[in-house]
């Protein structure tokens, strides 16, 4: 009731719906930063992130500054729980895992 991930999920999920039902085609991308920085990620660490990652059903996942601040092996560990493709761009070129 108070918001959080299931909330948003939710929305995402009446939001697709209507567009679909429209007519209209949806791409779900994270935006980045599902890493460190919250109270959620402290307690669980980045397999539940990857969990509720896949149950929005994000078709892509953009890389934020915040993936690398528990270092590369810990990035690496996370983008292998992932379930649709890993993308980063740096204004010139992108790159899709």
């Amino acid at each position: 009731f108070y918001g959080g991930f299931p909330r948003a999920v939710a929305l995402m999920k009446q939001l697709e719906e209507e567009a679909l039902t429209a007519g209209n085609d949806v791409l779900k991308v994270h935006a980045g930063d599902a890493l460190t920085g919250t109270v959620f990620y402290s307690f669980f660490g980045p397999a539940m992130d990857a969990a509720v990652m896949y149950v929005a059903s994000f078709d892509a996942f953009v890389l934020g500054n915040h993936e690398f601040d528990d270092g590369d092996a810990n990035l690496a560990d996370f983008l292998a729980l992932l379930e649709f493709p890993a993308v980063s761009f740096n204004g010139t070129s992108c790159v899709v895992q």
